[in-house]
């Protein structure tokens, strides 16, 4: 810890090497570490704790190995709960781009979304439409931030969405401050989508627990389920079943996907 803590980062190999043991025995103490909250684990390494109030500063890509295995489990275990032939709104962020990922199991998929590195991950044999959000774009979290709607290629009123499922990551879950995010203006955008749906699945890895992020997107009732890959403490469980939100552990075996709302 006192290393990482200096270096604010380090691989696994070179834990190895300082402290004379095997890869294996750091790959162990490294997720003993990060279940404790110590640190946090990348591929193939570790940074300090610290980092992860600032997790948003760092590029795309190296956000995206934070955490990597838990989001990959978080991803599959959401997809599990979407029936084919389903529209869906999805928005930035690491942990849906696993998601899209575990979508390869489905068909007839509409997805409608403002990031930007979704459309390689999806499954062609998954999806038969595909639609970018407009807007500013952001080149820090490689989405765009606008209304949440299509253009009518007819140059009339632009077409209000209203999909099947929200798919969205969050920065944070606390009780009393519900669902928070980093940036002010996808925030606000974020909040359309999950009114713009009848089944609204939030993915957040246990990191996000208690942690209140720089502005509030919604109250935990605005939610059906929240995907995670543990078992949230008494108050924030206790909290998401009073909002009537469904807990999902993955790697716990699939829920059956919800009918969507006609």
């Amino acid at each position: 810890m006192r290393y990482v803590a200096s270096n604010g980062h380090a691989t696994i190999a070179d834990l190895a090497d300082k402290f004379m043991v095997s890869q294996d025995t750091i790959r162990r103490d490294l997720d003993d570490l990060s279940r404790q909250g110590a640190v946090l684990r990348t591929y193939g390494g570790v940074v300090k704790a610290e980092e992860d109030a600032n997790i948003h500063h760092l590029t795309f890509q190296a956000r995206a190995q934070v955490n990597l295995a838990a989001k990959q489990a978080i991803g599959a275990a959401a997809s599990g709960l979407v029936r084919d032939g389903s529209t869906l709104l999805v928005n930035g962020g690491t942990t849906v781009l696993e998601f899209a990922r575990a979508l390869y199991r489905l068909q007839g998929l509409t997805v409608v979304t403002n990031n930007l590195m979704l459309p390689p991950a999806l499954s062609e044999s998954s999806v038969q439409e595909v639609h970018i959000l407009a807007g500013q774009y952001d080149p820090t979290s490689l989405v765009t931030i606008g209304p949440v709607q299509l253009p009518s290629p007819y140059g009339t009123e632009p077409h209000r969405l209203y999909t099947d499922y929200a798919v969205i990551g969050v920065g944070g879950l606390a009780t009393g401050a519900g669902f928070s995010g980093t940036d002010i203006r996808e925030s606000s955008m974020i909040r359309a989508m999950m009114e713009q749906a009848a089944t609204v699945i939030v993915l957040a890895d246990s990191s996000k627990f208690a942690r209140q992020a720089l502005v509030t997107i919604a109250d935990l009732g605005a939610a059906d389920y929240v995907v995670t890959d543990a078992q949230p403490d008494s108050a924030i469980s206790a909290a998401l079943a009073e909002a009537s939100v469904s807990v999902v552990l993955a790697g716990q075996g699939a829920a059956a996907p919800p009918e969507p709302e006609q």
